[in-house]
């Protein structure tokens, strides 16, 4: 199985919240195609259908409003964790001026 990447995370965190493909691209300023391309993926690789797209809108399927709740924060945690550590100069603590 191949490893799960936050560009499929966020496509589909996009889509979900936007409730389309086009407006999920649209948000992230990519093409709708490779939104698309890396929601399929994701579902995929999870083995699990996390939308539905029966109607003119996408929705979320019944088994995805928990995913979606948890898998939002944890991602959001280990985004923000990683950027204080990119963003912190050697040795001073993020958000310090001296």
């Amino acid at each position: 199985m191949d490893k799960l990447t936050l560009l499929q995370l966020r496509c589909f965190e996009a889509v979900a919240t936007a409730g389309g493909f086009q407006a999920g691209a649209d948000k992230l300023c990519r093409s709708q195609p490779t939104v698309f391309a890396a929601v399929k993926n994701f579902e995929s690789q999870l083995g699990l259908r996390l939308l539905d797209r029966s109607g003119y809108r996408v929705a979320l399927t019944e088994l995805d409003g928990h995913f979606t709740i948890e898998r939002e924060s944890s991602c959001r945690n280990s985004t923000n964790s990683k950027l204080m550590r990119i963003s912190s100069p050697r040795g001073k603590r993020p958000n310090s001026w001296w």
